[in-house]
């Protein structure tokens, strides 16, 4: 394994830089995003690998197609390159991340930084390293609210975070009260740095049934879970639905999270064709999340 990193950073000036984030993950880049806190309209997305000479390539490949991004209202400022030890990186993001206030309840705090908590409250320490999921994304936040609204359900005997990144939404549920909870996720450097947050939270990797694994193999032996979470992005889950479905038993209830507002509307049709019912669904800023049942 390399000691570096090899970067490549884009300066935005999107008014949805998410729509960005939605590119880089389109090209299977392997990226962070930060909004700078002194300057909200300026955020740095990073593409980042172990090999020398791919930022170069991403720094070309994105160059070219500035053009056709600007279609989108992208506005991306500048594109550089450079290379950073590996043990530095964490001194890169850590100032792009506070502590959120999901709601009165749960609050997602950086480890390195100190909150006065107050009785009640679920804390979730979460130092996302390389993997998605810090609880700033809209998709991320939906989907903690679900867990909130449904953690005194007592139908909810097993729960599974498919596609869980971080380890965000596992703690969540582990310190909400959660019971069989499951988790994986089709990237080792992803399950390696959920299970390192499992222990900044308290609890290890053992507490759960954490797996490597892609969607479309999860759970060959047919196990259906009272409650499922897949903050997926859309055209994962479009291409899996057969399988999310299967995941469920009459009555189970899934969330259905990483969709663009302007494609929910088919998106709940082609899952409610399939033997769901759609509860409610909730949208912020261009993105829009639902929470199902299988009837």
């Amino acid at each position: 394994m390399s000691d570096k990193l090899y970067c490549c950073k884009l300066i935005d000036r999107s008014e949805n830089p998410e729509i960005t984030t939605e590119l880089l993950i389109a090209m299977d880049y392997y990226y962070s995003s930060w909004i700078d806190k002194e300057d909200s309209t300026m955020t740095y997305h990073t593409v980042y690998s172990e090999v020398e000479g791919e930022e170069l390539k991403a720094a070309e490949r994105i160059s070219e197609l500035l053009e056709d991004w600007a279609s989108f209202g992208v506005i991306i400022e500048e594109v550089e390159t450079f290379s950073i030890k590996q043990e530095d990186w964490s001194e890169v993001w850590k100032k792009y991340f506070d502590i959120q206030h999901i709601s009165d309840l749960v609050v997602v705090k950086p480890s390195w930084l100190e909150y006065d908590e107050k009785p009640g409250q679920v804390i979730i320490e979460i130092d996302p390293g390389m993997s998605f999921g810090t609880g700033k994304h809209a998709t991320t936040t939906f989907c903690l609210r679900m867990l909130e609204n449904l953690k005194d359900e007592e139908t909810i005997n097993d729960f599974l975070d498919a596609g869980t990144g971080s380890g965000i939404l596992t703690i969540a549920a582990h310190k909400m009260g959660y019971q069989n909870i499951n988790a994986f996720d089709i990237d080792q450097v992803a399950v390696d740095i959920a299970a390192e947050n499992f222990e900044k939270n308290n609890f290890s990797a053992d507490d759960i049934a954490l797996r490597v694994c892609d969607l479309s193999d999860y759970n060959k032996e047919g196990k259906t879970f009272d409650f499922v979470i897949a903050n997926i992005l859309g055209h994962i889950l479009l291409a899996n639905k057969e399988k999310l479905v299967k995941l469920l038993h009459k009555d189970s209830l899934i969330v259905l999270s990483g969709v663009l507002t302007t494609e929910f509307d088919y998106f709940s049709e082609t899952f409610c064709a399939l033997g769901l019912k759609e509860i409610l669904r909730e949208s912020e800023n261009e993105w829009t999340g639902g929470l199902f049942q299988k009837v």
